[in-house]
């Protein structure tokens, strides 16, 4: 087996895709699994939720930030920023909630892991 080159590396199309189609939007939308620098601003804003919040996080956020950080175009760009959260939290929550069960397949999340990032 090769031993990989830098180039090879950051040149590897690494980050998970998979599409849905959400019939009440009338189209398809795509989640991709987060890269590094999104991951780490995905787990930032939750921590800082905490601490604003005296340790507690506002579950009702949390589908949507998680939707918000994983729905893209087709070059791979988000299509939501941190100021969509809000307006996104306000769409169909069983559609949020199928949305959001996509998002943690792609980025490899669990249940477990935003529960143990909002408590410690």
């Amino acid at each position: 087996m090769a031993v990989l080159t830098r180039e090879a590396i950051l040149a590897a199309l690494d980050l998970p895709q998979e599409r849905l189609h959400v019939k009440p939007w009338g189209g398809e939308v795509i989640l991709q699994g987060m890269d590094g620098v999104a991951r780490d601003e995905y787990e930032r804003q939750i921590l800082a939720e905490r601490e604003a919040g005296d340790g507690k996080v506002d579950p009702s956020r949390q589908r949507a930030r998680l939707v918000a950080f994983s729905i893209v175009d087709e070059s791979g760009a988000r299509l939501f920023s941190l100021e969509d959260v809000e307006a996104l939290g306000k769409k169909n929550g069983r559609i949020l909630g199928e949305l959001a069960a996509a998002a943690m397949r792609v980025n490899a999340l669990g249940e477990g892991d935003i529960e143990a990032l909002a408590k410690n």
